[in-house]
Order: structure tokens, then C-alpha cells, then sequence
């Protein structure tokens, strides 16, 4: 088993429930503009939420990979829909 060590975010995002234990909306946050700070504090919203809401944002095929790489590793899936630039992306559609 491999440990990770987490620190603790050193701010607190403003979140609304959406449903109680189950989902959160992170309110006034800018995804690719985030500090290292806010961007702790929204991993961590994530790993305790099922689901988490944050509403307008407008990030291209790049950002969305460069903010990724500021939260963790990421990684090609080749199951459904990969985005033809960035195998990484996985374009999900009716």
C-alpha cells in the first residue's frame, strides 16, 4: 500500500448544497486561475462529495489538461470518446 500525504488546504471555498450527503456547488471559483491553495481545497471538496458543481466555467481542450496536470496524474482512457488532440479528454455524448 502506498501512502499519500495530503496537506490541509489553507482556504475554505464557499460551497452550497445541492443534496444533502451527496453533492456540493463550489461558488466563486475560477478553475483556471486557481491558486495552489483554492486548487487543494477543491480536490479535497471532490474527494468527499459525491458530486461537485462548478457552474461557468469556459476552459479549452488545453486548459482543461493543464489544470488536471496541476491536480494529479492523468492518463489516456481509450474506452469511449477520446478527444482527437488530447487522449487524456473523454468526450461523453449522446
Amino acid at each position: 500500500m502506498v501512502a499519500i500525504a495530503m496537506r490541509a488546504p489553507t482556504v475554505e471555498l464557499p460551497t452550497r448544497a445541492l443534496k444533502p450527503d451527496f453533492g456540493v456547488e463550489i461558488l466563486d471559483l475560477d478553475l483556471p486561475t486557481a491558486t495552489e491553495d483554492e486548487l487543494q481545497a477543491f480536490d479535497d471538496i471532490c474527494r468527499f462529495n459525491a458530486v461537485a458543481v462548478v457552474r461557468n466555467q469556459t476552459l479549452s481542450a488545453r486548459e482543461m489538461i493543464t489544470l488536471s496536470e496541476r491536480i494529479g496524474k492523468i492518463s489516456a482512457q481509450h474506452r469511449v470518446g477520446p478527444h482527437p488532440e488530447f487522449p487524456a479528454i473523454t468526450i461523453l455524448s449522446n
